[in-house]
């Protein structure tokens, strides 16, 4: 790689030319130049790694500028690239969705747990800081053997709408075992304790579970079958032809009329012999 000797680095591109840096182990700009390809070719799975970690980067943009009152105090230029990079890995463990399609889970969101703000230090005995998880969140910050000033941060985050709710304690002198409660939201929320210039992540805590109502089962009234309906009782037509026998016999005693197998009466004789009786 082509190095810049210049005495005023330059970082970005000209023409077809790209001028860029890369930081050595103790921190150190390094700048380099190299040729603009002409064309660049993506294949299907390329496009949907670059939206994965599209989705990390938008992720990771969200909680810097939720932080910057915060982070503003220091300059930590790897910053950017390390929270981007913690965040693709957590975007990878979404074993449900393609890629391209991932999403960051609020399951697999503890691996954020212990990030440093600032990488130049760390949260004294951040190891042993006690989170209890219930209807409130307890966080148990242990003591030290001299006078420390703390902050709790909490950062109620969605990604889906990019909404955030940021809340800080006032600060605090902790000498010896100090425990603050917290309320409880719906949101992921990402726990951080600032001590003088650190700025660490102490826990995630997942969105609530919703509360579980308890619902009466409906009762379901089957209709009764008309063919178990019994129209006669049981029995009461041994076989068929005597049934059919039973049923006209019963019809004629009900009948309001008479039977024309019923003889007639001398009253009710009308033949032309009876007529003028």
């Amino acid at each position: 790689m082509p190095r810049q000797n210049s005495i005023i680095p330059l970082s970005g591109r000209m023409a077809d030319l790209v001028y860029y840096y890369r930081r050595d182990k103790k921190g150190r700009k390094n700048y380099y130049v190299r040729q603009a390809p002409e064309e660049v070719h993506q294949t299907a799975a390329t496009k949907r790694t670059a939206s994965d970690f599209g989705t990390a980067s938008k992720a990771s943009r969200v909680i810097r500028q939720a932080l910057k009152p915060y982070t503003s105090k220091y300059k930590d230029e790897s910053l950017h690239y390390r929270l981007n990079t913690v965040l693709a890995n957590i975007l990878r463990q979404d074993a449900a969705r393609p890629a391209g399609e991932k999403r960051l889970l609020p399951e697999n969101m503890s691996a954020l747990t212990g990030f440093r703000f600032n990488i130049e230090t760390r949260v004294p005995k951040m190891d042993y800081v006690n989170i209890k998880k219930d209807e409130n969140i307890s966080i148990t910050i242990p003591g030290t053997h001299k006078d420390i000033t703390a902050k709790v941060i909490t950062l109620s985050i969605d990604f889906e709408e990019e909404k955030i709710d940021l809340e800080a304690t006032e600060a605090m002198t902790i000498k010896e075992t100090t425990t603050i409660t917290l309320g409880r939201n719906n949101n992921l929320t990402i726990l951080l304790l600032e001590v003088h210039q650190a700025l660490d992540i102490i826990g995630i805590v997942e969105p609530a579970p919703p509360p579980q109502t308890r619902v009466r089962p409906k009762l379901q009234v089957q209709p009764k079958s008309m063919s178990k309906i019994p129209l006669l009782r049981p029995n009461a037509y041994p076989h068929p032809g005597k049934k059919r026998r039973i049923t006209a016999r019963l019809a004629r005693q009900r009948s309001p009329f008479p039977s024309l197998s019923t003889p007639l009466s001398p009253l009710n004789d009308l033949s032309p012999s009876n007529r003028g009786r």
